[in-house]
């Protein structure tokens, strides 16, 4: 007989499950969906970039999926090439699912 818990997690895992599947099919199918290297690992990553000029810089949000082995993450210092040009990861935000960095020209 299943008890509230094993209700609460079966609906987690799902919940996680349908989150997941958004967020590969967002980094996959998006419009401004592109591809990045990862400087310090030598490695392409499939991810999604949006621009936004402030005076004095170019930034961009980046959107990625976790990488399997934690320590092939994107971490505030590294670099990032993208159409040519080299980005510096300065701030980052850290969801299970997904990874959100802002990077400086």
């Amino acid at each position: 007989m299943p008890n509230n818990f094993s209700n609460f997690r079966a609906r987690t895992l799902a919940e996680t499950n349908t989150d997941n599947n958004l967020s590969a099919e967002f980094i996959e199918t998006h419009a401004s969906s592109t591809t990045i290297t990862h400087s310090r690992i030598s490695e392409d990553i499939k991810a999604v970039l949006t621009r936004d000029h402030k005076e004095g810089m170019d930034e961009v949000l980046l959107f990625t999926k976790p990488a399997l082995d934690s320590a092939d993450n994107i971490v505030v210092g590294d670099y990032i090439v993208h159409d040519e040009r080299t980005y510096l990861v300065y701030m980052e935000f850290r969801l299970p699912t997904k990874f959100i960095g802002i990077f400086k020209k």
